[in-house]
């Protein structure tokens, strides 16, 4: 009386992320009437000065506290726009876009 059975290690013949879907194109997908575009980080060769023809870099440290729960949604939101566009974000750039939207968007400039 035998019984039948499989190998503890088998080989994998198959890789694992052969069923993962393809990335989707580099073509904006076409929003639904009412539906607001995504904020689109700034990379720090398309904020110019407010002096002139130069490019701002990030150059001043902002030490803010942020919760545990925002920090890591904007995390995981970093990765989510580094697949989608193929670009690479940071964290400083999205805050950068996220402040200068919300200037805009209150009309708090100076001036």
């Amino acid at each position: 009386m035998t019984v039948e059975r499989k190998p503890a290690i088998s080989r994998i013949t198959k890789h694992p992320a052969e069923d993962l879907p393809e990335r989707p194109g580099a073509e904006p997908a076409r929003s639904a009437p009412g539906h607001q575009e995504p904020m689109r980080p700034y990379s720090t060769a398309e904020v110019p000065s407010d002096g002139g023809g130069e490019v701002e870099r990030f150059s001043d440290q902002l030490n803010t506290k942020m919760r545990p729960s925002t920090r890591r949604a904007l995390g995981e939101a970093i990765i989510v726009h580094e697949y989608r566009s193929g670009s690479k974000a940071s964290i400083q750039s999205v805050i950068d876009a996220a402040i200068l939207e919300y200037i805009d968007k209150h009309d708090l400039k100076r001036g």
